[in-house]
């Protein structure tokens, strides 16, 4: 039989075009890896770097669109690296604080007519018989 429509003979048959595999859990590695990098200073980034990283995986096994998937497990592992970092560096300021009591102190020592004078203000900007709170 002659298709009108198509331009070639068919026999009614219905040709089902096969569906390639999808890229869904690629794009949705590349989506949580940039989101889980967005927010990489809260603890939210690291469920989101592992579900990334579990998708880019599942995206690898199956064979097509890797290149979303290698784009999620490489902003997913720039996250947890940032995460990383940015706690090394914020434990090390901390341990940096403990020092400032010392060097406020050794400052106190160099400079007493400066509190002194701080103390003073201090006292009659805040305890002014006058003022009621």
């Amino acid at each position: 039989m002659y298709d009108e429509m198509n331009g070639y003979e068919s026999d009614n048959v219905s040709m089902v075009k096969e569906q390639e595999p999808g890229v869904g859990f690629g794009i949705a590695s590349l989506v949580l890896g940039i989101i889980s990098l967005l927010l990489f200073c809260t603890c939210i980034n690291i469920p989101l770097a592992i579900l990334a990283i579990v998708f880019g995986i599942i995206q690898l096994v199956r064979g097509s669109g890797k290149g979303m998937a290698i784009g999620g497990l490489i902003t997913s592992g720039f996250s947890v690296l940032a995460l990383i970092v940015f706690y090394l560096v914020m434990g090390l300021n901390m341990s940096k604080l403990s020092d400032m009591d010392s060097y406020l102190q050794q400052y106190e020592r160099m400079y007493p007519e400066l509190f002194d004078d701080l103390d003073d203000d201090f006292d009659e900007y805040y305890y002014d018989d006058d003022d009621t709170f």
